[in-house]
């Protein structure tokens, strides 16, 4: 039976590699429909509708969306963007009612995790090693220099800031008018030393994969699979205390041998190309999970070993 799938923010960079993801798997037979709020992106033609839509702030996105998945017989929505996935939570139960299944998770995790101040305070509460993170309003100068200074939300601004000495954070402070929206967080490590841990989890199975990673401005540009104990252990006990039913990410940095946990993704990331490659397939996973469709006998044996660079991915096995 065919499964009618609408992707939202298609022609950001999560968007384009789930398109990918989904036009190369064999489990699902489906139907394409995706949005954008471009006129034009770069894999309309690789899908088999796409719609140009405002966006989610505005007052008829929602209606658009509504006469999109009432016109396309929509069964599954997959919203990419951090903006869509708070637009589909705060509307979850519109389309439930509908029988239109959501790819998000649950609105704890969506709240939780897209505040940094939150997630570091719910993640110490566990036992989970972070940063030592204050909200800027309420700073007092308790750590060393270097510090970082971000903002509070991920959909707020996409600021992040290195902060040397006193008068670079009096100049920083003096451009934010909003400190209450915005964090201080301790200095870890280098860029060298990040990881980007995904954790998915249902009621058939439960899988961990860790990449050592560099950046390539914002987004990874090389990816080499690890093998952490510490780590998977972490994935494992934020998975069990917000019972986890789906796919999030979680961004760390090691230092003096441990690992410190800056940020976590409610959602499926940018990396999901990458993880599907090495047979990590969290988001067919996620998405047969949701519409019933069996996919255990087709879990692939996950690769262990390998590294992805810029669109070049390559296996090591030992």
């Amino acid at each position: 039976m065919i499964k009618r799938i609408l992707v939202t923010s298609a022609g950001g960079d999560i968007g384009g590699n789930i398109i990918n993801i989904l036009n190369k798997q064999k489990i699902i037979e489906l139907c394409l429909t995706v949005t954008d709020i471009n006129t034009h992106i770069f894999s309309e033609k690789l899908v088999d509708k796409f719609y140009q839509v405002s966006r989610t702030d505005s007052n008829e996105y929602l209606n658009e969306i509504k006469d999109i998945v009432i016109l396309n017989k929509i069964d599954l929505i997959i919203p990419s963007s951090e903006q869509d996935i708070l637009f589909f939570n705060m509307n979850r139960e519109y389309f439930i009612s509908n029988n239109v299944k959501l790819l998000i998770n649950s609105d704890k995790i969506i709240k939780t995790f897209l505040d940094k101040l939150q997630t570091t305070l719910s993640l110490n509460e566990i036992d989970v090693k972070t940063p030592i993170t204050y909200n800027l309003e309420h700073y007092n100068e308790e750590l060393n220099f270097p510090i970082i200074v971000k903002a509070i939300k991920s959909t707020t601004s996409k600021l992040i800031k290195i902060v040397y000495n006193e008068q670079e954070l009096k100049d920083c402070k003096q451009t934010i008018t909003n400190k209450v929206d915005f964090i201080i967080q301790e200095y870890i490590s280098t860029a060298n030393d990040e990881y980007t841990t995904a954790i998915y989890r249902d009621t058939n199975i439960s899988k961990v994969i860790t990449f050592k990673r560099k950046l390539a401005g914002d987004k990874t540009g090389y990816a080499e699979i690890i093998h952490s104990k510490i780590l998977e252990d972490y994935a494992n006990k934020i998975a069990d205390q917000f019972s986890l039913n789906g796919s999030i990410n979680i961004q760390s940095r090691m230092f003096n041998g441990d690992y410190y946990i800056f940020e976590i993704n409610p959602r499926i990331s940018s990396t999901v190309y990458i993880r599907d490659y090495f047979k990590f397939q969290d988001l067919l996973w996620w998405i047969c999970n949701i519409l019933g469709i069996d996919y255990t006998s087709k879990v692939e044996e996950q690769d262990k070993n390998g590294i992805a660079v810029i669109g070049y991915t390559y296996n090591f096995y030992t």
